[in-house]
């Protein structure tokens, strides 16, 4: 480093991915709980529930150590502002993705089960004070590398709130051309994992937008996971297309809270836990699952959902599969337009649009075909979405990823992302001019 006296680091913040609702004890435990059963856990834990051989790292805010679902299962627990092993209670948000991952069975009934409950856990703290700088979040998952976690949750992202006012071309060209420096850092974080069989799994985010967007998401060497409701449509907060892998359950979802206690959330922050404990009980079957096999056998095995979302995840049906060695890439599946009453709340969306293959059935055989790009399933005569194949050179494709190139983006990130926000801005006035009661005050002003 050159003799200067004052350096000024620039980098990313991240935030939870979650909308935190503060602590509730209400213990109606099938309404809480809809998420169990919704990813066919119960009939998974007929086959395993996890090997304490088999650990799970959540690099999250912190955890409430003492919680009855963690009791005797935790191991290497680390703090990367401390660096030792005394972590704080943050404001809950790791103790509950904790518990959905890994969380013991003794509250069941009350509707609080972690997928993998036999399994280790291993506790990251990277946020301080609802802060978590990009560096601290790849410190802590480089830890749990380094450790030798077998699945590694990252319930954290940064947040892009706003962006979905721009249409999903302009998206699109953010997500082609801006953060290509951080991209690369996480290419190198994640396929450093992959190399070593450990599965990275990402929140996908909050943002409504293009999940290729944040750029942890672009790479094929982690799992990316959105967030769908107990009909099975997205959830109006979920980042969508073909970045996004595997959808788990992500709103109203019970688990652990400080202290001894229990909540609900929503957010991809509660989605991603529930398919990292779905592949910490496919390592219990298979030590070296690769990530690769991972995501095709989620992929194949999963259910339909509604609108531009990969399909969600079925534990039982995923263990199955990795018992049967089948780890083949799968078929393309077709999008199932989403009503658009079930996104806009009224309006003038279809009625009785026939359900997809759901949690409550068991017909095990799904769509298949092919074309078109990601944009949001909310019209009724949506196109058809390729989920595995997506024609754009930086949309997330199984089949190939493209190194950035030297050349990409040096400067500020945010300038293209605020041009396209002044150009729309421009275009919305020009369309308001265009209004009858703007005409007529035009009309006043010139007289």
């Amino acid at each position: 480093i050159p003799n200067h006296r004052f350096l000024v680091f620039d980098e990313q913040i991240y935030e939870i991915n979650a909308g935190l609702k503060g602590a509730s004890d209400t213990y109606s435990g099938a309404a809480n709980g809809w998420h169990i059963d919704a990813v066919r856990a119960r009939q998974g834990w007929n086959i395993t529930k996890g090997s304490p051989e088999v650990t799970v790292a959540v690099v999250d805010d912190g955890i409430d150590a003492g919680h009855p679902m963690f009791t005797g299962r935790i191991k290497d627990a680390y703090n990367v502002y401390t660096q030792n092993n005394r972590l704080s209670r943050g404001v809950g948000h790791g103790t509950h993705t904790a518990g959905l991952a890994v969380g013991s069975l003794q509250y069941l009934s009350r509707g609080a089960a972690g997928i993998a409950p036999d399994c280790k856990l291993m506790p990251v703290q990277v946020v301080d004070n609802s802060v978590c700088p990009m560096s601290a979040l790849v410190s802590g998952i480089m830890y749990a590398i380094h450790k030798g976690a077998d699945v590694v949750n990252i319930s954290i992202a940064p947040t892009f709130q706003g962006l979905n006012a721009l249409p999903v071309e302009a998206q699109r060209e953010i997500m082609n051309s801006q953060f290509k420096n951080v991209e690369k850092l996480w290419l190198r974080v994640t396929r450093l994992a992959a190399s070593k069989r450990i599965i990275l799994v990402f929140a996908a985010g909050n943002d409504d937008i293009l999940s290729g967007i944040p750029p942890e998401n672009r790479t094929q060497s982690a799992i990316t996971v959105g967030a769908v409701d107990s009909r099975l449509y997205p959830t109006d907060f979920t980042n969508y297309g073909t970045c996004t892998d595997i959808s788990a359950p992500g709103k109203g979802i019970y688990s652990a809270y400080p202290v001894g206690s229990f909540t609900s959330f929503d957010g991809t922050s509660m989605a991603a836990p529930i398919v990292t404990g779905t592949i910490a009980l496919m390592k219990s079957l298979k030590k070296d699952l690769t990530v690769e096999q991972a995501y095709n056998v989620l992929y194949r095995t999963g259910a339909d959902v509604y609108g531009n979302m990969p399909p969600l995840v079925q534990v039982d049906r995923a263990l199955e599969g990795v018992r049967k060695g089948d780890f083949s890439k799968p078929a393309k599946r077709q999008m199932r337009p989403v009503p658009r009453d079930a996104i806009y709340g009224s309006g003038n969306g279809e009625e009785g649009v026939p359900p997809p293959t759901s949690w409550r059935d068991d017909t095990g055989v799904y769509a298949d075909t092919v074309v078109a790009e990601p944009i949001r399933g909310g019209t009724v005569d949506g196109p058809i979405v390729d989920r595995t194949a997506p024609n754009d050179s930086r949309v997330r494709g199984r089949d190939r990823e493209v190194d950035p190139p030297a050349s990409g983006n040096n400067g500020s990130d945010y300038d293209r992302i605020r041009e396209l926000i002044e150009y729309y801005k421009g275009k919305i006035a020009e369309l308001e001019g265009q209004l009858p009661e703007n005409q007529n005050n035009r009309k006043k002003t010139k007289k």
